[in-house]
């Protein structure tokens, strides 16, 4: 997309949204060698750069594949100046997630030097940890259901964040993600079927209105000026 539609990426910076990278290709993490993942990510960051005239700190993972298995991607995501990440997902999903991650921020230490994790937000019902809204779980999910795990999110006690710069502006809140064509319920159907096709359209419809609605009420703002990445 960075590619065929660079004018797209300059209007999103100019609006004041983090440009980061999701790798080149969207090819799972855990699919691929060390050296295939270091040419897609360093390919997409050099894209991304030559738009934006700046260098790219932050990452998320394709799909949140990240596991145990793939610990080399740290330092690989070091090596390339990336500062951020948001690639572990703390629950446990028919596809995705490690639910013995840490919730909030961290620290992760490589060989190469250290970055910031960003996991995505969740909240915890009953003992059991929920996404607090993001993707389909965004989609699918009552408006009501959103404003409560906000405002649970917002009453429970919070670790200590990871030392910060003093331009950061992080007090707490919660990661919340979308992605393009969930909010365009016209965009070309896919090649999907069962399981996969209703995932992937549940919830398009109402999608831009709910974020209407929780951007009217609550603020937000990009990981660059949340951790400081001046």
């Amino acid at each position: 997309l960075a590619e065929r539609h660079p004018d797209l990426v300059l209007r999103c910076q100019k609006e004041g949204h983090e440009i980061g990278t999701h790798t080149y290709d969207h090819r799972p993490v855990d699919s691929l060698t060390r050296e295939e993942f270091r040419e897609s990510l360093g390919k997409s960051c050099d894209i991304l750069s030559n738009i934006t005239g700046e260098r790219v700190r932050s990452h998320r993972a394709p799909m949140w594949s990240l596991g145990r298995d793939v610990d080399w991607m740290w330092e690989e995501l070091v090596e390339a100046g990336i500062e951020v990440d948001s690639s572990i997902y703390p629950i446990e999903s028919y596809l995705f997630g490690d639910s013995s991650a840490p919730r909030h921020p961290y620290i992760i230490e490589t060989s190469s030097g250290s970055l910031l994790e960003v996991p995505p937000g969740t909240v915890t019902w009953l003992g059991k940890r929920m996404a607090l809204g993001g993707g389909g779980y965004l989609r699918a999910l009552p408006y009501l259901y959103l404003v409560a795990s906000l405002r649970n999110w917002d009453n429970e006690r919070k670790p200590e964040p990871p030392e910060l710069p003093e331009t950061a502006e992080y007090q707490g809140e919660p990661v919340v993600y979308i992605h393009p064509w969930e909010l365009d319920p016209d965009h070309p159907d896919l090649p999907l079927e069962g399981k996969e096709k209703r995932v992937h359209w549940i919830g398009v419809k109402t999608t831009h209105s709910k974020l209407e609605r929780l951007f009217r009420n609550s603020a937000s703002l990009s990981f660059r000026r949340a951790f400081g990445l001046l």
